[in-house]
């Protein structure tokens, strides 16, 4: 009888907890439910988006703040984020696409606070690169194109941009060849390169964002991905979270990221030149032989 009291309880209790969490459930798809639906009754914005700034934001919910960040990206511009482990580069991008909200100060894009924006409104306008490229099982196109909105010759035309035309003609039957699951008939920097592919053609994307995407791969094929981002993504903001200092060599603007701080930024030519920034302490931190490729690489003699 004990033992029958006590499962009859247990049960009652389990049920309660599963209420609660169903319920919880619930308030969380309702809230977010409803910051995607603000965007049919906020006032469309015209024109494309480009530019974003930081002004002194705040961030909670996360294990690392950005704390009195302060930093401006004009439009077009390449942008590259650094900084050592855990120093609030990722955090910074989570920021821009609300993944976690701010609770003091602002992240103006566009001229508008990004809490004006419905969340698919804004989310719109990114097209994330992440460190692992995401394919499906499908066709080379559906990978592409999923929701069918570019033309057979626009498909061409992406994959001619980022190098990959020839390597989809030959061995992979065309743009109705079939990609496995994650991608595995590709290498790894082949479907990076497919990624970039997919960024091209989606519509309306203003700001592409690279979270460290060439972390994996060897240096020949970064600077080929590098050298597709400059050429192919020229009407973009390129934000660049960078593994490797030299990823972010040809770029307009660094910005130093410091225990969730915007430390410095600037061209990375005048960074790099002032052996107090926080930024030459990075490039110094490659070894000699790599420093001085790098410091090379933007017009700077290295000291002897």
């Amino acid at each position: 009888m004990r033992r029958c009291l006590r499962w009859t309880g247990w049960w009652m209790s389990y049920g309660r907890r599963t209420r609660r969490a169903a319920m919880s459930r619930r308030r969380c798809w309702w809230r977010a439910s409803a910051a995607a639906a603000r965007d049919s009754t906020r006032r469309r914005r015209r024109g494309g988006w480009s530019s974003a700034r930081w002004k002194c934001g705040t961030v909670r919910g996360c294990r690392l703040c950005c704390t009195g960040s302060a930093s401006s990206l004009k439009p077009r511009q390449k942008v590259g984020v650094v900084g050592r482990t855990g120093s609030g580069k990722s955090t910074l991008l989570l920021t821009l696409m609300r993944m976690v909200d701010i609770c003091g100060g602002d992240i103006i894009v566009s001229g508008r606070p990004i809490c004006a924006y419905g969340l698919r409104e804004l989310r719109q306008q990114f097209s994330m690169i992440p460190q692992d490229p995401v394919l499906f099982d499908g066709t080379v196109r559906s990978n592409l194109d999923p929701f069918l909105e570019s033309t057979p010759a626009e498909v061409w035309r992406a994959l001619e941009l980022v190098g990959m035309r020839e390597r989809v003609e030959l061995e992979s039957g065309g743009i109705d060849g079939r990609v496995q699951e994650g991608g595995s008939n590709y290498s790894v920097g082949q479907r990076q390169l497919l990624c970039l592919a997919r960024a091209l053609l989606r519509r309306g994307s203003g700001f592409i964002l690279m979270d460290e995407a060439t972390a994996n791969i060897d240096h020949a094929l970064d600077q080929q991905i590098q050298h597709t981002v400059m050429a192919a993504f020229n009407s973009h903001t390129v934000i660049t979270i960078a593994h490797r200092l030299h990823t972010v060599a040809a770029y307009d603007k660094i910005i130093v990221m410091d225990h969730g701080v915007v430390a410095e930024s600037g061209f990375p030519r005048e960074l790099v030149s002032d052996p107090s920034s926080r930024f030459s302490e990075l490039v110094a931190a490659l070894g000699k032989q790599e420093a001085a490729k790098f410091m090379a690489s933007v017009g700077v003699a290295a000291a002897s």
